[in-house]
């Protein structure tokens, strides 16, 4: 069951305000204002600060339109601003959260979708987004419970079925995660594409190559983008096509990057040989900047010599 709402005096009165000085982001400071462009002012200058009388709609059309430039400061402060002229708060704390992720900023990441979720626990999408957070800090449980408790009311939501298959695929219960995701693709408003990447990478931890690439290549064919390339590149490695993996990879990152993954796919698998041989690719394709690599090979030589 859901839990029941937490009850705050100033989600009545001053809610807004008081959350954003909790965040730390109630007004771009002087330093911000100073140095960074309001994206909406006439001048281009930032000591233009936002018309404090615009309404909760074209807060949120601005906080849009900065996050869509780049601006994260102004976007956040424009969902503030929002949130203080009566938008609805859960799902602009949740955007808030979604921001601070992107920058790196894991616990003012992890305030605001918690904020999204007080202020309205019954909301399948702030559950969703609390719960993805959760499982990207590698809080499993945390994850759990909230995708159980989405479930608990609407067994066919398909972004918790998703979710409960990564829970799965974190606690290494492969074959309940694959159960889980095919669920997931029988609800309303699967997202196919992504929901086939994660089965299909599940499936490949399973050692089913057939089923693993069947999924893939429909993930990548719907989502040229998608993050299933990698998985489908591992397959390729693990099936002994390095160079069908390297092309994969291009897709998604530059040719360093996909030796990198190439040899971090061959340390997993204990080949440390051929680990090595593709970091000294990867360092070779960026000398100058590629200390990932450097590392990575330095790690599979200490672990081929231990092996002998």
């Amino acid at each position: 069951m859901w839990r029941r709402p937490i009850s705050f005096a100033w989600w009545v009165a001053g809610i807004a305000l008081a959350l954003a000085l909790a965040l730390g982001v109630a007004s771009p400071p002087h330093a911000l204002a100073a140095a960074t462009q309001d994206p909406f002012a006439t001048a281009s200058v930032g000591k233009n600060l936002p018309d404090e009388k615009i309404s909760a709609a074209e807060a949120e059309r601005r906080a849009q339109i900065a996050w869509e430039r780049g601006d994260s400061n102004w976007a956040v402060y424009y969902y503030v601003l929002a949130i203080k002229h009566g938008a609805p708060p859960a799902p602009a704390f949740a955007k808030i959260g979604a921001i601070e992720a992107v920058r790196g900023d894991a616990v003012r990441a992890q305030r605001a979708f918690e904020m999204a979720y007080a202020a309205d626990p019954k909301d399948p999408a702030v559950a969703d987004e609390l719960a993805g957070f959760y499982i990207r800090e590698r809080r499993i449980d945390d994850a759990a419970k909230l995708y159980g408790e989405v479930l608990a009311t609407e067994p066919t939501n398909s972004r918790a079925l998703d979710g409960m298959g990564e829970v799965m695929l974190a606690r290494r219960a492969y074959a309940r995660a694959v159960q889980y995701f095919t669920a997931a693709l029988a609800g309303p408003r699967a997202d196919v594409g992504m929901i086939l990447g994660h089965r299909g990478f599940a499936k490949l931890l399973l050692h089913d190559w057939v089923g693993a690439n069947e999924d893939l290549r429909i993930a990548v064919h719907l989502d040229p983008h998608s993050v299933a390339w990698r998985y489908l590149a591992e397959l390729q490695v693990r099936q002994n096509d390095p160079a069908g993996a390297f092309a994969s990879l291009l897709h998604s990152m530059d040719a360093a990057h996909a030796y990198n993954e190439i040899g971090r796919t061959y340390l997993r698998l204990k080949d440390y040989s051929r680990a090595a041989g593709y970091f000294v690719k990867a360092v070779r394709a960026s000398p100058s900047w590629y200390g990932e690599a450097e590392t990575n090979l330095a790690l599979a030589k200490e672990r081929a010599a231990a092996a002998h």
